[in-house]
């Protein structure tokens, strides 16, 4: 984003006094009940008129404090207006960014010192960088697309789409959505590796032959030495997870030992824990255990 690179004058407070933001539920179905507000020392806490969010996020400001940058996180749209601290006012309100379903959720944004916008798009692990078009004279426009930290496989848009819309129909129509969940993925699984050609019958063969397949799906996998404990990095499905995770990973797990059986691998050995550090979750192939049970030692 490019704007006058001159810092605006003091004044009895700051002319970019920052907005606070009230983030309400994260659940865009239900009613938004969030909002932004300016302080300042002169006028105390203003509401900006920028209507209701279901998660505020995303503030900053071009270089000359005329231009206020904000997200309903969500919504996957980083949006621009004309701001007036003086009057805790906005105007001209405009989208200025769009993600695609794979881009994650926009998070928190800054302005580098070249009036360039920087977002940290959550759930994806990338880094988008925006330029507003140049009104008049100046440099020419340009914008940079939202990619992930490295090329997402081929195969895991298709792969998304799918199993979100399985793991919705199980919510809706099961009676056991656990269970059905691993039972469907497991059936998913065996497709899957069978696709891909039988196993040798080793389990240590079996379980690297895994750990591809996840790759391709999307998971971005860390495998330890033997292939026995495994980093999912990565989650295709991280929003309807968060959502559904009895179902969502109830059915990566099913996949897993689906193909597992296909392969030859040891099958109730595959237990997979959600979330179960920051920034991963853990698929134990080491021996017989529960989804939902503890961690084999």
């Amino acid at each position: 984003m490019r704007a006058d690179q001159r810092e605006a004058q003091p004044r009895e407070h700051d002319p970019r006094d920052v907005p606070q933001q009230d983030e309400g539920n994260e659940d865009e179905r239900e009613a938004p009940l969030g909002s932004f507000y300016q302080y300042s020392t002169a006028s105390g806490l203003r509401r900006l008129d920028l209507g209701s969010v279901h998660i505020a996020n995303s503030i900053c400001f071009s270089l000359d404090g005329r231009t206020m940058y904000f997200c309903d996180s969500p919504r996957r749209q980083i949006m621009a207006c004309a701001y007036d601290a003086d009057g805790a006012a906005v105007a001209d309100i405009r989208p200025f960014a769009s993600l695609g379903p794979l881009d994650g959720q926009p998070d928190g944004s800054i302005v580098d010192a070249e009036g360039c916008l920087w977002n940290a798009a959550w759930g994806a692990g990338l880094v988008r960088r925006e330029r507003a078009p140049v009104a008049g004279r100046g440099r020419p426009a340009w914008l940079y697309s939202a990619v992930p930290d490295d090329e997402l496989p081929g195969g895991v848009a298709e792969y998304a789409g799918l199993a979100s819309a399985l793991a919705e129909t199980i919510e809706q129509t099961s009676g056991s959505p656990g269970r059905d969940a691993i039972d469907a993925g497991r059936r998913w699984g065996r497709q899957l590796a069978t696709a891909r050609g039988p196993g040798t019958g080793d389990d240590a063969d079996a379980r690297r032959a895994v750990v591809k397949l996840l790759d391709g799906l999307g998971f971005a996998p860390q495998p330890d030495a033997r292939h026995v404990v495994v980093r999912l990095t990565r989650c295709p499905l991280l929003e309807a997870a968060r959502r559904h995770p009895e179902i969502v990973c109830g059915v990566h797990l099913g996949i897993v030992r689906g193909a597992l059986e296909v392969q030859g691998g040891e099958i109730d050995g595959a237990n997979l824990f959600a979330f179960s550090e920051p920034g991963a979750c853990l698929l134990d192939l080491s021996g017989p255990g529960c989804h939902d049970g503890e961690r084999q030692p």
